[in-house]
């Protein structure tokens, strides 16, 4: 037996042919002399909305504790009429809470790691510094040496 049912179709139906594959445009409906073969395809065909034809859709669980639960019809819908949409109900759920022992000891390691890599920076610094200095004692005695090598060869050029 077909089924007749367009949940989708206006209220008073939509007729078509049997066998649209097989009916050319400009060719009568009849099969035979008088004979039509026609669907009539409605919403009143379909059977009546039931609760086993929702669907629920939870949402995410706010920081209040509460999640939303959203009823949908199931797809494709093959009902029309009966139960409508119930409105959208909450329940309980457990929502991700730090504490504040939890903020606390995360404040804490977080200025530890902050104190650590301040005073690793100090650190490197002062080495650096010296070791700065040592070059910079070294490139000015170099200087010096060549600039009294430059006086000596322009002596004995003379």
């Amino acid at each position: 037996m077909p089924d007749f049912c367009e949940s989708d179709a206006v209220p008073w139906g939509v007729p078509n042919t049997v066998d649209a594959t097989l009916q050319k445009p400009g060719q009568p409906v009849e099969v035979e002399k008088c004979g039509y073969q026609l669907e009539w395809l409605t919403q009143y065909a379909c059977p009546m909305c039931t609760a086993g034809d929702l669907e629920a859709l939870p949402g995410e669980c706010s920081v209040t504790g509460q999640r939303p639960i959203t009823m949908v019809w199931k797809e494709p819908k093959m009902c029309h009429g009966g139960l409508s949409l119930p409105p959208v109900r909450y329940e309980a759920c457990v929502a991700v809470m730090l504490d504040k022992g939890k903020i606390a000891l995360v404040a804490v390691g977080g200025g530890g790691l902050f104190i650590v890599l301040v005073g690793a920076l100090c650190y490197l610094y002062a080495k650096n510094r010296k070791i700065y200095q040592e070059y910079s004692v070294l490139k000015e005695q170099n200087e010096a040496e060549m600039e009294l090598e430059r006086y000596t060869l322009d002596d004995e050029d003379v």
